[in-house]
């Protein structure tokens, strides 16, 4: 799905029609004969009208009439501001009301599933059995991709390439299909980094190209010293060379260890947790402190709370799964994402996060920096999370956030709707442009369905954006 032919969390669903209902229900019980209903354009053409009283004998006065006339005037800016005060915080989008409200009892939500699969890629592929486990610290040659954004380990990544580009002879070995991928330079020219991948699934399409289906496993480093004769690799091109797998530390809280049995009675006791640790670092020689930034539980409870807010209710239990997944759903900033993948420690991982959740961040475009959407927004129209990778037709993958609603007036759509190659079946899909300087962002998604909810969502192409704190972001607008 490229700029030419491309895929992109509904707004909120925003209705109004309880209140209308509410406000004509009160409107008609306070109208009496001598307080004709109808709308402002009625009581304009039929003036005589607010002269007659049917039910009272006497005339309405002059005052009267003016209060008919200004209360039906007054009734659709009431019900405006009461409907923009309740949804202050969430800015409304150009498109937010081009879809009819799915109804309640035959709404159906979207199946999450679905994206995972990318059932887009056609049936024609074909289960890979088998899994390589590498050993962190040793040297193994592999087959090597240029990747232009950073994928964390337990990521799934939909591949379609040329023929040419991938070795037959990795299908010989019987403990499965891998390959690695490579990121761009972190400034050392010394090593790169890199992570690889492991194919679950392989076919072809009808114009002979390999689409894989793959998960990330290992990070690894390329060095120099390892490839004295190594080059970058070329756009559209394959290597091999030497890499060397990254280890995976995880420290585990060090008062586990204490098992008194008088202090039994506190454990499994969510609000005796700090008690306990207390009572455990009193039987050692430092005090509670000193253990607090081995205690990841606090930083997992924290983030499980912005989790829900993005709709995702399941995490995974792995230490190291888990560093990895928290920071592709709740790391949006390349340099901190870069800092997390870099960092071996599972526990200076999960502190990177933990000093990230409270900031209030948005996605601006990376050509003009104009505000586009705030994070607070996103949600998961997938399982993996609010950040998903998907692949056009061209073979361009797109890391893709989903999010509800964007800054009104900041982008627009262009070119027709259309159905073909979806990522997110039932969805047809649209190109949007950053307002100010024409920049492709990403799609706009609308359901085919009239009752499926979200009905309508927004997915930005994460190259296309850049994430400011909102002062930066306030500072660029200004700016400019």
């Amino acid at each position: 799905m490229d700029e030419s032919n491309n895929n992109g969390e509904e707004g909120n669903i925003l209705d109004v029609n309880q209140e209308e209902n509410n406000s004509n229900e009160e409107s008609s019980s306070n109208h009496s004969a001598g307080d004709p209903g109808g709308s402002v354009e009625d009581l304009l053409r039929f003036p005589h009208r607010l002269l007659l009283d049917l039910d009272e004998e006497e005339p309405l006065t002059a005052r009267r009439i003016g209060e008919n006339i200004f209360q039906e005037i007054r009734r659709p800016i009431r019900l405006t501001r009461q409907f923009r005060i309740r949804h202050h915080s969430q800015p409304l989008s150009d498109d937010e009301d081009e879809l009819p409200d799915p109804d309640p009892e035959s709404a159906e939500n979207f199946d999450t599933d679905l994206p995972a699969e990318h059932s887009y890629l056609g049936s024609n592929l074909s289960r890979v059995s088998g899994v390589n486990y590498l050993e962190a610290g040793k040297l193994y040659r592999m087959l090597l991709f240029n990747h232009k954004t950073l994928l964390f380990p337990g990521e799934t990544l939909p591949m379609i390439i040329p023929n040419y580009m991938f070795d037959p002879g990795l299908d010989q070995d019987g403990d499965g299909i891998q390959f690695g991928l490579m990121f761009p330079s972190t400034g050392s020219d010394n090593q790169l980094f890199g992570v690889t991948c492991q194919i679950f699934e392989k076919g072809t399409d009808q114009m002979g190209q390999i689409i894989l289906k793959s998960k990330a496993h290992h990070r690894f480093v390329l060095q120099r010293k390892d490839n004295p004769n190594f080059d970058e690799i070329p756009p559209e091109s394959k290597t091999y060379a030497f890499i060397r797998i990254l280890p995976e530390i995880y420290l585990p809280d060090p008062l586990n260890c204490i098992q008194l049995g008088s202090l039994n009675r506190f454990r499994g006791i969510t609000s005796m947790e700090k008690t306990l640790k207390k009572y455990q670092a009193a039987t050692t020689c430092f005090p509670s402190f000193v253990y607090e930034p081995y205690n990841m539980s606090t930083i997992i409870e924290k983030a499980k709370i912005c989790l829900e807010s993005y709709k995702m209710n399941s995490m995974p239990t792995d230490p190291v799964l888990l560093s990895f997944w928290l920071g592709r759903n709740l790391l949006h900033n390349s340099k901190e994402r870069y800092k997390l993948f870099l960092t071996n420690c599972v526990n200076t991982r999960l502190q990177i996060i933990d000093k990230s959740l409270d900031n209030e961040i948005f996605f601006c475009c990376t050509r003009c920096e104009s505000k586009i959407a705030n994070c607070n927004s996103l949600f998961a129209m997938s399982k993996h999370g609010v950040q998903t990778n998907y692949i056009n037709p061209a073979g361009c993958i797109h890391e893709t956030n989903t999010v509800y609603n964007l800054i009104k007036d900041s982008t627009y759509p262009t070119g027709l709707p259309s159905e073909e190659f979806s990522w997110f079946p039932a969805y047809s899909w649209q190109i949007i442009l950053c307002r100010r300087c024409d920049m492709h962002l990403g799609w706009k998604f609308a359901s085919t369905k009239p009752t499926l909810i979200p009905k309508m969502f927004y997915g930005l192409s994460g190259t296309s954006l850049k994430v400011l704190l909102k002062n930066e972001a306030d500072k660029e607008l200004y700016r400019s």
